[in-house]
């Protein structure tokens, strides 16, 4: 499923404007539009200010994401740095969870069930449908056993692990031309999960603009957000741009 991917030299600064761009385009249209972004009822300045993070490092109003100093992912190619540490990130009172191997979703997931007493859809947007299905069944999952069964999951598994642990319903994937192009995405609140790949080599079926229509479309009415940077799958240094760029 991995291939070569090309280096951040050869991922030139006009792709980032370019991204960039676009991205606050979208941004300025709506702000401009009369529609209303529907508001969460789940979430709070309350919530922020009391919440007990057990998985993931909460970061103040400036995003910084750091390098790890080994490997986090290892395939047929090589050996892949990833994040040194999964960060919790606010931007504009969204709740954002950032981390490295897209498996790690499962404790993103575990916190907001936590967090909100609510099992929520996924819309899911990535370069890879991550549709595998898990080996056995440890039934509902709990914080004492979460990072147990991340260490048994794979990157294209955890999805089936998360609806199988009672973490998340139902499963909307955008992954292919038809479902970027028509997204559909639930009336009722989710999560958004986006694999930051899209914009990598597997993700090059469909054009940069289509991408970030779709994505923002995703966000602005996403009631959480989590980010994989997918080390193996794109450079993690255009990755972390990438996301920094998308956090603004």
């Amino acid at each position: 499923m991995t291939r070569k991917y090309a280096t951040v030299s050869s991922m030139t600064q006009e792709l980032l404007w370019r991204i960039e761009s676009l991205w606050e385009e979208e941004i300025a249209n709506h702000k401009n539009s009369s529609c209303e972004t529907k508001k969460s009822n789940t979430f709070s300045q309350l919530t922020r200010e009391s919440k007990k993070y057990s998985f993931f490092t909460p970061q103040g109003n400036s995003l910084f994401l750091e390098a790890s100093v080994g490997a986090v992912f290892t395939d047929d190619y090589g050996s892949y740095e990833g994040l040194k540490q999964s960060v919790l990130f606010y931007s504009r009172e969204k709740p954002i969870y950032i981390f490295d191997n897209h498996n790690k979703a499962l404790m993103a997931f575990m916190e907001i069930k936590k967090d909100t007493d609510i099992i929520y859809d996924v819309v899911h947007i990535d370069a890879h449908r991550d549709d595998a299905i898990s080996q056995g069944d440890p039934g509902e999952l709990t914080p004492d056993i979460i990072r147990e069964v991340y260490e048994q999951s794979r990157i294209s598994d955890f999805l089936d692990s998360s609806q199988k642990g009672n973490l998340i319903k139902e499963v909307h994937r955008i992954t292919d031309t038809h479902t970027f192009k028509n997204p559909a995405l639930p009336h009722t609140p989710y999560i958004l999960s986006l694999d930051i790949d899209i914009f990598g080599p597997e993700g090059a079926f469909i054009d940069v603009e289509t991408k970030i229509k779709t994505i923002f479309r995703a966000w602005i009415n996403a009631e959480y957000i989590t980010i994989a940077t997918s080390p193996g799958f794109i450079d993690q240094t255009f990755a972390r741009k990438l996301v920094k760029i998308f956090c603004k």
